[in-house]
């Protein structure tokens, strides 16, 4: 029965890795770049492929998406594979992403906990983004998240969780979302009531990059939120940081504090595939 067996003379005993972002078609998909260079410094034994879930930003970019990503590795020879995804909340793009890779039955692929997987980990990042708060003297703070206006989402209850923290832990932060609950009109209405001339308001996107909703629903539209806020007599204030040659919004994917959460996500995932 000798002959029968399946010869895999390029079988790979080491695991690979794909790095899984929803992506977008701006040039802000530098900060996705930036983290994958960063994996591969880290991990430089590891094969380490960029996938982009989002079908529109593979269609406009001829992007991989995690499909041809897996094809690839499987075609290499790998079979144990770690998928880190570049999505801030567990929300409907990551559990995608895991119900696709578990149909995936021709290897072991272990999806790692997104950066606000755990309350520790949220807490961990408004650790690093409070650095960046305005003082209750100086005004008020807005943070803001995708959200999704899916009210069944059960990553609802995360958002609803960091708008109580908020409000307990800081005097001047609060948190809102542009697609959900709570929403930024919700948010808007508490912050108009504590209102004075002049104050300033500094918005701090909790997306990992600058996108298309950065730029028209929270500081460049008609509608955005920062002409709301300078209508109603606030002076709005973003930050901002030059990288190769060009000026972007300042996001969570900016944070050099956040690139070690990424590491510790990988770290878990290939313990758990040498374990099981």
């Amino acid at each position: 029965m000798s002959h029968l067996k399946l010869k895999k003379r390029n079988l790979k005993t080491t695991p690979a890795m794909i790095l899984a972002a929803f992506g977008t078609t701006s040039d802000s998909n530098i900060v996705f770049e930036n983290i994958h260079k960063a994996v591969v410094s880290n991990y430089p034994d590891l094969r380490c492929l960029m996938a982009y879930t989002s079908e529109i930003v593979r269609e406009k970019t001829g992007l991989a998406g995690i499909l041809e990503c897996l094809a690839t590795l499987e075609k290499e020879g790998y079979r144990k594979v770690v998928v880190l995804p570049l999505h801030i909340f567990p929300a409907t793009e990551y559990r995608s992403l895991c119900s696709f890779c578990e149909t995936i039955s021709e290897m072991r692929i272990v999806v790692c906990e997104t950066l606000a997987h755990r309350w520790p980990y949220i807490e961990r990042i408004f650790d690093i983004l409070s650095k960046d708060f305005v003082s209750t003297a100086e005004g008020f703070n807005l943070v803001i998240g995708h959200g999704s206006p899916l009210a069944a989402e059960p990553a609802n209850v995360i958002y609803l969780g960091i708008e109580s923290y908020c409000k307990q832990i800081f005097d001047n932060v609060y948190f809102s979302t542009i697609d959900g609950i709570p929403s930024m009109s919700m948010m808007l209405k508490q912050v108009e009531q504590l209102q004075s001339s002049g104050q300033k308001v500094r918005i701090l996107p909790l997306m990992m990059t600058a996108g298309k909703h950065v730029k028209d629903d929270l500081l460049e539209g008609e509608e955005s939120l920062s002409n709301e806020l300078e209508n109603a007599g606030f002076v709005v204030d973003t930050l901002s940081l030059e990288l190769a040659g060009s000026r972007f919004t300042k996001c969570i994917g900016f944070y050099d504090e956040i690139i070690p959460m990424f590491f510790e996500r990988i770290d878990r995932s290939l313990k758990l595939l040498e374990i099981y």
